[in-house]
């Protein structure tokens, strides 16, 4: 009876909800990106969340974004459609930084269309004065990088936002985004892959010596502000959203 009662218990404090959905036009969550941890201006980073976007062909969709149509602020950008005018709007890709030598970002998108109503697992990666990438699916959807191309990141500018890129243009995503996590190194590959299974954060991320993330939004849906459970409580602030299912990675 103590083992059931404790089971209970366990069940009982988990979130019914761990995921956000966005409504594709004013849905956002920002939290501060500006002199803050995820204010990451040395080129070294991970970022990683999960998507089941409702729509493939509305567009330019940034899922997760530090800013990065312009100079001032540009840090990186992931979504569908991205970079805009470049990868077709089925096409996962991605943006680093800002006005290089040759194409303006460091930039490469999937060759593969995705599709609706589907999860995806992102894993956006760059090395300062190296390279950029993109792994979808632990690398079995989409596995593509590119030179860095002299782009630079700017710091202090712009606030971090989720299913939409503000400001500047508007890229709203759709769907339903969860598990965001930002990290101020680059990951190693085994690591990365491991994203397509393990949340960022939890036993599973422990055992596997992940670092502690600079901002952790694993989109619970249950309080307001959206709580970063990073340590370092960068709280997003929400614009609409509801709250939707997990996805299906091992805490």
């Amino acid at each position: 009876m103590k083992h059931l009662a404790f089971f209970l218990a366990l069940v009982l404090a988990l979130p019914l909800h761990a995921g956000r959905s966005f409504n594709g036009s004013t849905d956002k969550i920002t939290a501060n990106g500006i002199g803050t941890a995820l204010d990451i201006s040395g080129g070294n980073l991970t970022v990683s969340f999960w998507w089941y976007p409702a729509s493939v062909s509305s567009g330019t969709q940034a899922a997760v974004a530090h800013f990065s149509n312009g100079v001032g602020g540009s840090q990186f950008w992931v979504g569908l459609g991205v970079p805009s005018g470049i990868a077709a709007a089925n096409q996962l890709g991605y943006g680093v930084g800002c006005c290089g030598a040759v194409t303006g970002e460091s930039y490469a998108n999937c060759a593969s269309a995705s599709t609706a109503n589907k999860w995806y697992q992102v894993v956006l990666w760059s090395i300062n004065g190296t390279s950029t990438g993109l792994l979808v699916n632990g690398g079995t959807f989409c596995n593509i990088s590119t030179g860095w191309d002299g782009a630079t990141i700017f710091a202090g500018q712009h606030n971090f936002t989720i299913g939409n890129q503000t400001p500047g243009t508007s890229y709203p995503a759709t769907g339903i985004i969860a598990e965001i996590a930002v990290w101020n190194t680059t990951l190693s590959l085994g690591q990365m892959k491991a994203l397509a299974a393990v949340c960022p954060v939890g036993a599973s991320a422990r055992r596997m010596g992940f670092p502690q993330p600079a901002g952790y939004f694993p989109l619970w849906g249950v309080t307001s502000p959206e709580p970063d459970l990073s340590g370092n409580v960068l709280n997003g602030t929400l614009t609409g959203t509801t709250p939707a299912i997990h996805p299906p990675c091992t805490p």
